[in-house]
């Protein structure tokens, strides 16, 4: 909040001789003013709400005061804005009410500071439609008196009371525990039964084949896609999609990377990340590339590079499958040739696995 002047007690004394004097010297014999505060006397940090409401004829333009307003200690010095502590400014809407138009505006704050205090006059600039001059109205000052929370010390205080023990019924409290804990646990069977029957699984869980090796699915649908005849039927485009979906699947279940809503440059960037072998990053990107002028750029390939193309997606298929190893048949020295001292100084190992996965070169 701005002040007016370098003394505050000058200040305030203006304000409210410029309310007096406006409210003398005003033509508002169209228009009334009438503010209130919904509580006169509050204690410290309560919420206050203080109304101004302006009845005015329909032939009158009315200009409502803005969010600030000034309230001034016993002292006539002006409040901080901190102690003011406006929460909330709102105008209300115009509205008919016998022949006149009422409109006003409302603020609610939370005075910080205890005492007597006035909350300054409020203007409101007017003009009629016959009448381009601007004239001011203002409203009577308020008394808010604001007291402190301390509780007076000649009242009737009392010692605490002694803590009342109330006997505990332990058998009612686990009675209540073996109740809820029974309830939650026969809700969790429901809503597993539920739901298992409506995914169409039994009550038990079946025993589930293991999912089939990605490459296996992907050489299956890249043979299915050979059979089709599309290239000799025409369809090239059609070809071309259908084969680079069988790699890009194939790529995902391999890699664990995404790929099918990934561009080429960005299914690279991936595996590069991957740590990916860069011959096999090479051949899936040269493969990919080629599938891309057909999808894109509607080119035309020739027979040779339909073998091409149809040689690259099963040489990254066989060339990066994961291929399970049989056990090592290397002879293991018995413990009856290791020798005390060997078996004193070696530490224990654990158990080679009895399969190992290796990436085909």
């Amino acid at each position: 909040m701005r002040r007016l002047s370098n003394n505050p007690f000058s200040t305030g004394l203006l304000i409210l001789i410029w309310g007096v004097l406006s409210n003398v010297f005003s033509q508002a014999g169209n228009i009334t003013l009438e503010n209130k505060l919904d509580k006169s006397t509050v204690r410290i940090g309560d919420i206050v709400t203080y109304t101004l409401q302006v009845v005015h004829d329909e032939s009158i333009e009315v200009v409502l005061p803005g969010r600030a307003f000034v309230m001034l200690d016993s002292a006539m010095h002006l409040l901080p804005d901190d102690a003011l502590n406006i929460r909330d400014y709102q105008k209300y809407d115009p509205e008919k009410k016998d022949g006149k138009i009422v409109e006003g505006v409302e603020y609610i704050f939370a005075p910080f500071l205890v005492g007597k205090f006035i909350i300054a006059p409020l203007t409101v600039t007017y003009r009629t439609k016959s009448d381009s001059t601007l004239q001011r109205l203002n409203t009577e000052p308020i008394q808010l008196i604001v007291e402190s929370l301390k509780p007076s010390e000649t009242g009737d205080i009392r010692d605490i009371k002694p803590q009342w023990e109330i006997e505990r019924n332990w058998w009612l409290l686990w009675r209540w525990i073996i109740l809820v804990v029974g309830s939650l646990l026969l809700l969790a069977a429901i809503i597993y039964i539920v739901i298992r029957l409506r995914s169409g699984k039994g009550i038990l869980s079946a025993f589930e084949k293991p999912p089939r090796p990605p490459h296996e699915i992907a050489l299956e649908r890249l043979n299915e896609l050979l059979n089709s005849n599309w290239l000799a039927e025409g369809k090239v485009k059609e070809f071309y999609i259908e084969i680079s979906d069988i790699i890009r699947h194939y790529i995902e279940g391999r890699y664990f990377v995404e790929a099918l809503e990934m561009t080429t440059s960005q299914l690279v960037r991936n595996l590069e990340e991957a740590k990916i072998e860069k011959n096999s990053i090479d051949l899936i990107q040269n493969f990919l590339s080629a599938c891309d002028l057909v999808k894109f750029a509607k080119y035309i390939p020739s027979d040779s590079e339909n073998q091409q193309v149809i040689e690259q997606a099963r040489e990254i298929i066989t060339r990066t499958q994961i291929v399970l190893e049989p056990p090592s048949t290397e002879a293991e020295p018995t413990k009856a040739q290791a020798t005390p001292a060997a078996d004193a100084a070696a530490p224990a190992t654990l158990p080679e696995q009895n399969e190992s996965v290796t990436e085909t070169k």
